[in-house]
């Protein structure tokens, strides 16, 4: 089974800033990643909190500017470091949108080919947390998440 695991210290920083207002936010999760032939283990090591002043309107939704994105990435690079994005959807949406998963389409082949390393992403609803991971581009896994001791989050399927 594919996981991301979560440090109690790191997830109740990343559930203060996602839940901080309402509204939505994001974070990425540097990570140590190990891999065999059927799963993909991250274990967060830091979190990176996205500030409203590094997001853009993107259509109905936000999405993070380009020079912040790559300021993530090279630190992740620097680092030796997978990424693990997560983002809010404060309004109970238990799942990737639409919008997530047509950026993730992008998204996801670069950082894979930057990094030479797995992709994670989540979404926290307040309730549960979502996961996907990818190992190649075209190529999506859930991703079950274990997140500090507030809650016990289940892995959910992203709708399709």
């Amino acid at each position: 089974m594919n996981k991301l695991t979560v440090p109690d210290a790191l997830a109740r920083v990343a559930r203060a800033h996602l839940f901080s207002d309402g509204g939505e936010h994001f974070v990425f999760f540097l990570c140590t990643v190990e891999t065999s032939s059927d799963s993909v283990a991250f274990v967060a090591k830091d979190v990176l909190l996205i500030g409203d002043g590094d997001l853009e309107p993107a259509g109905y939704s936000l999405s993070i500017r380009l020079d912040v994105l790559l300021d993530v990435m090279n630190r992740a690079a620097r680092e030796g470091a997978a990424l693990v994005e997560g983002h809010s959807h404060p309004r109970g949406f238990g799942r990737f949108s639409y919008t997530d998963l047509e950026g993730f389409k992008e998204f996801v082949p670069y950082v894979i080919d930057v990094l030479k390393k797995p992709y994670g992403a989540t979404v926290w609803d307040g309730k549960t947390v979502v996961g996907a991971c990818w190992r190649r581009p075209e190529w999506q896994e859930v991703m079950a998440v274990e997140a500090g001791p507030e809650k016990s989050p289940k892995a959910r399927r992203s709708g399709h």
